[in-house]
């Protein structure tokens, strides 16, 4: 199995028109495995078939993550090598194992967060590129005041903003949120920009680093992405000023809903009229402009990416499991005391099967207490 950047790779050369021969050349990959990720049609996370072996190294990799991440402040010419790591180890900490296992982690380590120049932030806006965002704002649902956080998607060619609310700011909000307005405006943005805090993930000294659903995710839909520098919100200025727009036009007098998920549908239309005005600067209207922007974009998949992460978690004996420290579920009291896969849900359905559809704490929409998929 290759890494998943290496499959985006493959995949973006392919729509760039390469060959399968040339792409194979450029990757490092036999011919036979670029046909089958060119293939792919559904990138989605699969179910963990089987946990990773546990390795000698497992109790120090957070200790030697931290040698190498305070490396990347130092001179170049006085980092740790994989020699001097498996050194400072046995002399200091009594390691055990063998030079090679260190190896292997301290080279996987630089391989996962070195750059890409691909990845800065481009100051032109062109048509069909995006910024995203999350703002707050308080809701009332079935009458209760919750304060929910809402994902902007601005394009700053065209100045339109589309807005999604979630209970969090999770990859998995993220990626629900994304999928809804690519089928909202049926296409793909060909770049899209986040904000540095985003639950997708982040640019720390220049590395970017995000989480393997979100990667998964953006390859499967095929965009490239960036995020802005710490602190910088100038170089997003546009999603910045159209959160706030939107929160004081379309969230004031505060919303009253029953249903996060019919609520977002609304909330797309919604934000297509608030774009109905001419452009603060060009004097086109702004939805003229995005005319433009949609021409611009890429086709969807034939496939729906599923924004699903697998967790395992030990059941009490009750049966019950906890996600995320705070929310607690009731399985089945046959799965007591044993190790289940869970998935966050996307479904707001309640179903009492094991393997029935999903709804997560953080994303749910229009369930107060969403069930999980639980698989032993």
């Amino acid at each position: 199995m290759i890494k998943m950047p290496v499959i985006q790779d493959i995949r973006q050369m392919h729509r760039d028109g390469m060959s399968i021969a040339e792409i194979s050349r450029k990757t490092n990959v036999s011919e036979p495995t670029v046909r089958k990720y060119v293939r792919m049609e559904d990138l989605s996370p699969k179910v963990p078939a089987k946990r990773r072996v546990p390795s000698m190294l497992d109790d120090y990799a957070p200790l030697i993550d931290k040698w190498l991440e305070e490396d990347r402040r130092n001179w170049h010419r006085q980092r740790h090598t994989a020699q001097r790591v498996f050194e400072h180890l046995v002399a200091e900490y009594g390691f055990e194992g063998s030079y090679s296992t260190v190896q292997r982690h301290v080279k996987r380590y630089r391989e996962e967060h070195k750059g890409s120049a691909s990845q800065y932030l481009n100051q032109d806006w062109p048509p069909g590129e995006m910024q995203v965002d999350f703002g707050q704002a308080d809701f009332r649902i079935v009458g209760v005041r919750t304060r929910m956080h809402d994902l902007v998607c601005a394009f700053p060619f065209s100045n339109v903003g589309l807005a999604q609310v979630f209970y969090g700011e999770t990859a998995g909000c993220v990626c629900e949120g994304l999928i809804a307005v690519f089928e909202h405006i049926r296409g793909v943005p060909r770049k899209i920009v986040f904000d540095n805090a985003t639950g997708v993930g982040r640019k720390i000294c220049g590395v970017i680093s995000t989480s393997k659903l979100f990667s998964a995710f953006a390859a499967h839909y095929g965009f490239s992405y960036a995020f802005c520098n710490p602190n910088a919100g100038h170089e997003k200025g546009s999603v910045e000023n159209k959160v706030g727009a939107i929160r004081r036009s379309l969230f004031v007098p505060i919303p009253q809903f029953d249903n996060v998920r019919r609520y977002n549908r609304r909330l797309l239309d919604m934000s297509m009229r608030h774009s109905d005005k001419p452009h603060y600067r060009k004097g086109e209207s702004q939805l003229a402009l995005f005319e433009e922007d949609c021409f611009a974009l890429s086709p969807l998949p034939d496939s729906r990416f599923a924004a699903v992460s697998y967790t395992r978690h030990k059941a009490d004996k009750y049966g019950n499991v906890v996600l995320d420290g705070r929310h607690r579920y009731s399985t089945d009291p046959a799965y007591a005391n044993c190790r289940l896969i869970v998935a966050p849900a996307r479904s707001t359905s309640t179903h009492t099967t094991p393997r029935g559809p999903i709804s997560s704490p953080a994303c749910a929409a229009g369930a107060t207490s969403p069930p999980s998929r639980l698989i032993p």
